[in-house]
């Protein structure tokens, strides 16, 4: 029914699930249905197989549902395929799937953010209660002015800028004569 190139990339996404465990489209009850809230979350590499194998199923939903076609007839990938296509429409399914993956994705990827937010409260935190910092901050504003003193607009200034360290970065000296 499937394509060669479909049924192929339906062929490797099949075996992946059926080698996780997930043999007929029952396995799947958190995709058929409402969730009842006690079905585990699935690993992202499955649900990505799961989104893979219903991809292959694109513009041939009819051919896989057709009246003629047995729900046991063909190969084991388009047997699975033609379960999950009883449970509801494709386009449905693979909203669901795409969910989930979202779902499972989420916590890493909050994880992360948490960590580097972290990192940056430290950072912060250790330049506002740090004892050396306005020491070099004033160092810096006594060399500005003093190197600056010539100049009307940039001779008399009050503070250090973060634009003005990292132009500070470029600042080179004059080879002594």
């Amino acid at each position: 029914v499937l394509s060669s190139k479909q049924a192929l990339v339906a062929d490797i996404h099949h075996a992946l699930l059926a080698r996780k465990g997930f043999r007929k489209a029952d396995d799947l009850t958190w995709i058929l249905g409402p969730a009842k809230g006690d079905e585990e979350v699935l690993a992202e590499e499955v649900l990505e197989a799961l989104q893979g194998l219903l991809g292959a199923a694109v513009g041939e939903e009819r051919s896989l549902t057709a009246e003629g076609q047995a729900a046991k007839d063909g190969v084991a990938s388009e047997v699975f395929l033609r379960q999950l296509l009883e449970r509801g429409p494709l386009q449905e399914l693979q909203l669901r799937v795409q969910l989930n993956l979202d779902m499972a994705r989420f916590n890493p990827k909050a994880n992360d953010l948490q960590s580097g937010l972290d990192l940056a409260l430290t950072a912060a935190w250790s330049i506002i209660d740090s004892k050396a910092m306005p020491v070099l901050l004033e160092g810096i504003l006594l060399l500005g002015n003093s190197v600056n003193a010539a100049s009307k607009n940039l001779g008399g200034a009050v503070g250090v800028t973060l634009e003005s360290l990292t132009k500070l970065a470029h600042t080179r000296c004059l080879p002594a004569k």
